[in-house]
């Protein structure tokens, strides 16, 4: 049998050497647990344009997508999840919480030592040298 996937889109988020990441409801999969902003694509839609769909609907904020970082895959819930985290830009100051608990810009060590999720956790790990040109 061949396992179920879904493909999510990731935002990594830079202002002032830090990225964005949120905090998950507590009545959400995976509550409490911190991530980088993002979620799964529709149907016939792109990495990139689900991560725009997501950041409004998330956060009522514009972004543009500048390039890809890079991917994780992990499984949960008897799903593989396929995850592309891609480098944005837009106004940080316009974000308002609508699905989140929180939200904070974390350095790299801030990253290594909060509860994210796993896919999240498996991206900073393989990709801690690209991720080392955008923050501290």
């Amino acid at each position: 049998m061949v396992p179920d996937f879904e493909r999510i889109s990731a935002g990594f988020f830079v202002k002032n050497k830090k990225v964005l990441i949120a905090q998950r409801d507590e009545k959400k999969d995976m509550p409490l647990k911190w991530e980088f902003p993002g979620g799964k694509l529709q149907e016939e839609e792109q990495y990139d344009e689900a991560l725009v769909r997501e950041f409004n609907e998330e956060f009522e904020i514009k972004i543009e997508v500048i390039k890809e970082i890079g991917g994780a895959e992990v499984n949960h819930n008897n799903k593989v999840l396929i995850v592309m985290f891609f480098l944005i830009d837009g106004d940080p100051d316009q974000i308002k919480l609508k699905h989140h608990k929180e939200y904070k810009f974390a350095s790299l060590n801030e990253l290594q030592n909060v509860d994210l999720c796993e896919a999240d956790k498996s991206f900073v790990d393989k990709y801690e040298s690209e991720i080392k040109e955008y923050i501290d």
